[in-house]
Order: C-alpha cells, then structure tokens, then sequence
C-alpha cells in the first residue's frame, strides 16, 4: 500500500516547489528480521525466554542510547542480547554518524547476538504520519514509542516485557504516560546486576538522571527531513 504526503519546498532562489513522497506500506515484515530472516510472534518470544541475562525482556533502543553508547552495545559481556533496532533509529544513526552507523550495522549483522531490526517506518502496523506542526524529533520520538507501544500489545504483558531504552527525559516522560516500560542505560545497568557494574565505568555520561530534551535532541531536524527516498527505505529493509 502506498501512502503519498506532499509538502512545499522553498528553494535557494526563493521558489516554492510541491514535492510528493510515497511511503510503501508492507504487511510481510513480521516482527523484524534477524540475521536476514523474518520473525514471527512465536520466535521473538522464545528469544526473550531464552535470554540468559535479562529473561523476558525485549530491548528497544532509543538513537541516543546508540549514538552515546555504542562501546556497551559492542561489549564483550553481551549484557545486552535481545535487541530490537527499529527502522527509524538506525537511519537517524546513518544520518549522524556514518562510523557509528557501521557498528550497529556489524552488530545486526553478528550470528552470535540477537540484535533484531524492525522496519517500523514501513510496517503497515507501525507506520505512523507527521502531525501538523510537529518537530521533526518529536515525530522521530513519537515513532520510536508507537513500535515499541505495538510490539508490546502484540506479545502481551504476561508473555513478555519490552523496555524502551533512551536517555531523553522528555521522551522518557512521554513514554511513561503511554505506559511504556522505560528506563535510562544507567538504570538498566544497575538492574543487571553486580556482574555489569564495571560497565558504568564505560558511560558517556555519569549523570543518573535523564537528559534534557533539547541536550538530546540528536540533530533529528535534519535527519529526518532528508528521509525522502522511499527507495532507499525498502532497500534498507529488504537487504536487512
């Protein structure tokens, strides 16, 4: 299904130009892949049964947490080994760091760690459109906890639980009043267990409170409004 926006564009010159963008929607995306291979309700459950660190839990990370801490992702001790990296954080990764977008890449890639992608930005389910004079990093946050707000009701709260991992104080909040299980990497560290304290050494920051927003605000504005090709996106998905 083909989902068409069009906006106005101002450019350099003074002209005003109506663009179209096409967002295709699929129904065939499961719950993610992993290691190219599509998941169904049944396996992302088993994963989490299955994890040895954390049973149960599904972690959803926030751009900022990739961003900041992408050396405890890469971690030898794997404390973080059921992940999901949703469509819309890896291509603001892309956008911002193209060396820290090859990590995580690496990572998706690695057959030894559960690092699921979710294509939220074009999963028919999860997709979700800009709403008038929203910010673009406020739509980003807004589809991150709408993917992880899906996941959650689809696996349900007995089965298992997914917590959305971000260091954004706003999107913390937010994600909080929606009834979203969420924490700071700090936090989640510290419920891991003595065995991962030396992790905290590792932190890009040592501050145990959330963020502010605007400190996080992961020059999203321009991410996201250089998400246009709807190209690229399916390929994304496709060769993931």
């Amino acid at each position: 299904m083909l989902v068409p926006r069009k906006y106005f564009k101002k450019t350099r010159r003074g002209k005003v130009l109506q663009l179209t963008e096409e967002t295709y929607l699929r129904d065939d995306l499961g719950f993610g892949t992993l290691h190219r291979r599509v998941l169904n309700i049944e396996e992302i459950i088993q994963l989490a049964l299955n994890d040895t660190i954390s049973p149960g839990t599904i972690v959803c990370l926030d751009t900022n947490v990739v961003l900041n801490e992408i050396d405890i992702l890469e971690d030898s001790s794997r404390c973080f080994s059921t992940v999901i990296i949703l469509q819309t954080v890896l291509q603001e990764t892309r956008h911002q760091s193209l060396p820290k977008w090859r990590r995580l890449k690496k990572l998706l890639d690695d057959e030894t760690r559960s690092f699921i992608f979710f294509s939220n930005d074009n999963h028919c389910d999860t997709y979700t459109e800009r709403l008038k004079n929203e910010s673009p990093n406020d739509y980003s946050d807004r589809c991150i906890r709408h993917a992880v707000s899906w996941i959650q009701n689809q696996i349900g709260d007995e089965v298992a639980k997914v917590k959305l991992i971000t260091n954004d104080r706003d999107n913390a909040n937010k994600a909080k009043t929606e009834k979203l299980i969420v924490s700071n990497i700090e936090r989640h560290i510290k419920d891991l267990g003595k065995k991962y304290a030396y992790l905290l050494e590792k932190l890009a920051s040592n501050d145990s409170d959330f963020l502010d927003h605007n400190f996080t605000s992961r020059k999203i504005e321009t991410a996201t409004n250089n998400r246009k090709n709807n190209t690229n996106q399916n390929k994304l998905g496709q060769n993931l």
